[in-house]
């Protein structure tokens, strides 16, 4: 049963008790489009006397008895509608137009057909992406909050102060490097290791003088002896 019907048979059986004031109603509407509901008081001899008295709805003692014992299956305790029927009334098939099928088939078949064949590419997609639209003005916005920034790169004189000052250690620590490299190839590529000669000239002369290694000079540096 739909619930509007049960709302109809409830509040009719309130009316007919006294319980429920003439402004809740608007059953008498239904009661002019429901045939069920009109059979159901036509069965017991009321649909007439009911339409003749509306706007007010009135039966004699007898007649209203008689239906409201046929509308007691359908009064709650709190005299509104089941709170169940809502959800019977959903437990129906959904009411699908005719061809509505067809239709979608038929609009997705040409879609289907490019993607079996492989037609469809990133490129397609991407450029089925509308191209973004940037605010007027937006480039040079940017171009000026990046002024200062680029101010500071392009002054060449900075970065080259900065550079010779980091390069003045290394040139130090490689020249040294390469004085001793040639001083060790002046003296045999051997450090501190003194030749047999003046190992036996220290051994004659005691332990108590060392000698000290002769001074090189530039030009030995730079042109080492055999």
């Amino acid at each position: 049963m739909k619930s509007d019907c049960r709302r109809f048979r409830s509040l009719l059986a309130e009316v007919l008790e006294e319980r429920a004031p003439l402004l809740e109603l608007g059953w008498h509407e239904h009661l002019f489009a429901c045939e069920d509901c009109r059979g159901l008081l036509a069965a017991e001899e009321a649909l007439d006397t009911v339409l003749a008295s509306l706007p007010e709805p009135s039966l004699p003692a007898e007649l209203a008895r008689r239906v409201l014992e046929r509308l007691a299956p359908y009064r709650t305790a709190s005299g509104g509608s089941d709170p169940l029927d809502p959800l019977l009334d959903l437990d129906a098939p959904p009411q699908v137009p005719d061809g509505l099928a067809e239709r979608i088939l038929a609009g997705l078949s040409s879609d289907r057909a490019v993607s079996r064949a492989g037609a469809v590419s990133l490129d397609g997609l991407l450029g089925a992406v509308p191209e973004p639209v940037a605010p007027k003005g937006l480039s040079e916005r940017i171009l000026a909050g990046l002024e200062p920034e680029r101010s500071a790169h392009s002054a060449p004189r900075g970065r080259l102060l900065a550079l010779r000052r980091a390069a003045v250690p290394v040139l130090l620590a490689t020249a040294a490097v390469v004085a001793f490299v040639l001083y060790l190839g002046g003296r045999g590529g051997r450090v501190g290791v003194p030749d047999e000669g003046a190992r036996e000239d220290r051994l004659a002369r005691g332990p108590s003088t060392v000698p000290s290694p002769d001074p090189i000079s530039p030009e030995e540096a730079l042109h080492p002896t055999e």
